[in-house]
Protein backbone atom coordinates (compact mmCIF):
# COMPACT_ATOMS: atom_id res chain seq x y z
CA UNK A 1 0.00 0.00 0.00
CA UNK A 2 1.38 3.39 -0.95
CA UNK A 3 1.40 6.21 1.54
CA UNK A 4 -0.74 9.25 0.73
CA UNK A 5 0.25 12.41 2.56
CA UNK A 6 -1.50 15.78 2.50
CA UNK A 7 0.73 18.71 3.46
CA UNK A 8 -0.98 21.90 4.56
CA UNK A 9 0.44 25.21 3.30
CA UNK A 10 2.49 25.67 6.46
CA UNK A 11 4.22 22.31 5.91
CA UNK A 12 4.43 22.15 2.13
CA UNK A 13 8.25 22.14 2.08
CA UNK A 14 8.35 18.79 3.94
CA UNK A 15 7.55 16.66 0.89
CA UNK A 16 11.05 15.22 0.59
CA UNK A 17 10.86 13.83 4.14
CA UNK A 18 8.41 11.11 3.10
CA UNK A 19 10.52 9.41 0.43
CA UNK A 20 10.03 8.79 -3.27
CA UNK A 21 7.30 6.13 -2.98
CA UNK A 22 4.89 8.30 -0.99
CA UNK A 23 2.22 10.27 -2.79
CA UNK A 24 2.51 13.78 -1.37
CA UNK A 25 -0.31 16.25 -2.06
CA UNK A 26 -0.88 19.92 -1.36
CA UNK A 27 -4.15 21.87 -1.61
CA UNK A 28 -3.22 22.92 -5.13
CA UNK A 29 -2.62 19.26 -6.11
CA UNK A 30 -6.10 18.38 -4.83
CA UNK A 31 -7.68 21.19 -6.85
CA UNK A 32 -8.63 23.28 -3.84
CA UNK A 33 -7.86 26.98 -3.72
CA UNK A 34 -8.14 29.55 -0.98
CA UNK A 35 -7.95 28.92 2.73
CA UNK A 36 -11.16 26.96 3.19
CA UNK A 37 -10.07 24.32 5.72
CA UNK A 38 -13.22 22.22 5.42
CA UNK A 39 -12.97 21.68 1.66
CA UNK A 40 -9.25 20.89 1.88
CA UNK A 41 -9.81 18.29 4.60
CA UNK A 42 -12.66 16.71 2.65
CA UNK A 43 -10.43 16.36 -0.42
CA UNK A 44 -7.65 14.84 1.70
CA UNK A 45 -10.17 12.40 3.23
CA UNK A 46 -11.37 11.41 -0.25
CA UNK A 47 -7.77 10.55 -1.20
CA UNK A 48 -7.32 8.73 2.15
CA UNK A 49 -4.35 10.91 3.05
CA UNK A 50 -2.48 11.35 6.27
CA UNK A 51 -2.91 15.05 7.06
CA UNK A 52 0.20 16.97 8.15
CA UNK A 53 -0.47 20.46 9.47
CA UNK A 54 0.32 22.90 12.25
CA UNK A 55 -3.10 24.53 11.90
CA UNK A 56 -5.23 24.03 15.03
CA UNK A 57 -8.45 24.57 13.00
CA UNK A 58 -7.61 21.47 10.95
CA UNK A 59 -7.14 19.40 14.10
CA UNK A 60 -10.44 20.50 15.64
CA UNK A 61 -12.41 19.77 12.46
CA UNK A 62 -10.62 16.47 11.79
CA UNK A 63 -11.04 15.20 15.36
CA UNK A 64 -14.82 15.58 15.11
CA UNK A 65 -15.19 14.47 11.48
CA UNK A 66 -18.09 12.05 10.83
CA UNK A 67 -15.77 9.55 9.10
CA UNK A 68 -13.74 9.30 12.32
CA UNK A 69 -16.71 8.37 14.52
CA UNK A 70 -15.88 5.45 16.78
CA UNK A 71 -12.15 5.63 15.91
CA UNK A 72 -9.71 5.62 18.80
CA UNK A 73 -6.67 6.98 16.94
CA UNK A 74 -4.60 9.71 18.47
CA UNK A 75 -3.94 13.17 17.15
CA UNK A 76 -0.74 14.97 18.01
CA UNK A 77 -1.12 18.71 18.53
CA UNK A 78 2.59 19.20 19.29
Amino acid sequence: MKKRIFLDECCSDLGSVFGPKAHVYTAKDLGVTGKEDVSVIEKAFDKKCLIVTANKDFVDYYRNHPRRKEKMGSISTG
